[in-house]
């Protein structure tokens, strides 16, 4: 089978997937199939890699002789058992919309999750913060949300393998010997190629939370003690919370914890959704200038070398000059930048990243004493935000299929992210918190 002449095998079946499997067996070549491209490229492209970036969302492949598949016409799904609620997805289908599909065919529409909740008011016990990836590549890295009573485990049922040989195996949670069930979650593409998973789902549900933002000693959690007076310790606030997400800024100065929450609740006949609205003081500014101050912090030395991210960015420069006033009141860190945003609106990024280069060797010296500051304006305490009384926090209800990817509003073209997951034992949360606050 050819490719497109985008360097990737397109399958639109299980048994084109067959194929293409035994091919590479015969050949003795590598087949790698791609998701959502969420890993760094080495860890989903075949080798040679060649000259390939080693970076996260690398749509397309090295152009060496692996077998490179995506699965962008094969993303069906079926209802296999009505009564068990058990529904058997084709692996490319993605959870959510993904804004970075090259096809353009990843849409919120044709996401498995808008879909069983239009069509079957079902959905799944929990979801991660995003839900751009394709439900084999979520499972096939053990991809889970914030939570300890709940897991998207308890929805998975049963698998469709392909072996190195072209053999299909099929295998459920309820076989004799579940063994190889249990390990294809997480497989890391380890056992084959995944071709169906069946999900067992459940009635959907909504979702009702809100989300504080104070200091660590204002905090309603003891992030580093074991709890007390009212306040929960880590550990036993994350038993206790139905969903959760805490983002902890140790930085000096900065010190703030942004503690997000949520529980079920029943659906409601005229339900109507008030969406979380990340970065909630300046939502519509606040990645683009962020975005903006990491790529210039990261790169004082030789600001030329931004420029690529700072290209994806700049289209959205003007959504900024409400905030210069903020800025410019700063000190020369802040003068710098505001000139850098004013400019680059009015004459583009060329000129703003000349007008920024004459300050590039004293601004690595300001970022200790500027940076709270700068991000005190857009993710300010809640007891700062401007008419809202002190300890009040930003409150949210939706269907949790919508709700509960908290994430998915960012952009990830203009806050790419790369990152490391580092699970631990959840009795060890005080000792890692102090380690974390320790180390920092």
């Amino acid at each position: 089978m050819d490719t497109d002449g985008d360097g990737f095998h397109h399958p639109a079946s299980e048994a084109e997937l067959v194929a293409l499997v035994k091919d590479a067996y015969a050949r003795g070549r590598q087949l790698r199939v791609r998701g959502a491209v969420h890993s760094v490229s080495h860890a989903i492209y075949g080798d040679p890699v060649g000259e390939l970036p080693n970076r996260v969302d690398q749509q397309s492949p090295p152009g060496g002789d692996c077998i490179e598949v995506m699965l962008d016409r094969y993303r069906g799904w079926r209802v296999k058992d009505e009564g068990r609620k058990l529904v058997e997805v084709e692996a490319g289908i993605h959870l959510g919309e993904d804004p970075s599909d090259p096809t353009g065919g990843a849409t919120l529409e044709t996401s498995l999750l808008r879909q069983l909740w239009d069509e079957r008011k079902w959905t799944l016990s929990n979801l991660g913060g995003i839900t751009h990836q394709t439900v084999s590549g979520f499972t096939a890295t053990g991809s889970s949300g914030g939570s300890v009573r709940f897991s998207v485990n308890e929805n998975l049922y049963g698998f469709r393998i392909i072996d190195g040989t072209g053999e299909v195996h099929e295998l459920t949670r309820e076989d004799a010997d579940p063994d190889l069930f249990h390990s294809c979650s997480p497989n890391m593409g380890l056992l084959g190629v995944v071709s169906t998973i069946v999900l067992e789902c459940v009635d959907a549900y909504n979702i009702s939370g809100q989300e504080s933002i104070s200091t660590v000693q204002e905090c309603d959690i003891d992030l580093f003690g074991e709890g007390g007076e009212g306040r929960p310790s880590l550990e036993e606030f994350l038993r206790d919370a139905e969903y959760a997400r805490l983002e902890w800024w140790p930085q000096r100065g900065v010190d703030r914890v942004l503690v997000w929450q949520a529980q079920r609740m029943a659906p409601q006949l005229g339900f109507r959704p008030e969406r979380y609205r990340e970065f909630a003081a300046h939502p519509g500014s606040a990645e683009t200038f962020i975005s903006i101050l990491y790529t210039i912090i990261g790169n004082l030395d030789d600001l030329s070398r931004a420029r690529p991210q700072l290209e994806r960015t700049f289209a959205r420069v003007r959504e900024l000059l409400e905030v210069v006033p903020a800025i410019e009141k700063l000190g020369r860190f802040g003068e710098a930048l505001a000139k850098f945003i004013s400019h680059g609106a009015d004459h583009g990024l060329d000129a703003a990243i000349e007008v920024m280069k004459p300050f590039a060797g004293w601004l690595e010296g300001e970022v200790p004493s500027v940076f709270p500051k700068l991000l005190g304006i857009f993710i300010p305490l809640d007891s700062a935000k401007e008419g809202v009384e002190k300890g009040e926090p930003q409150s949210f209800r939706d269907y949790a299929w919508q709700g509960l990817p908290m994430d998915n509003a960012a952009d990830d073209r203009i806050l790419p992210t790369e990152f490391t997951e580092i699970w631990l034992p959840l009795p060890r949360a005080q000792q890692a918190m102090r380690l974390l606050r320790d180390y920092f």
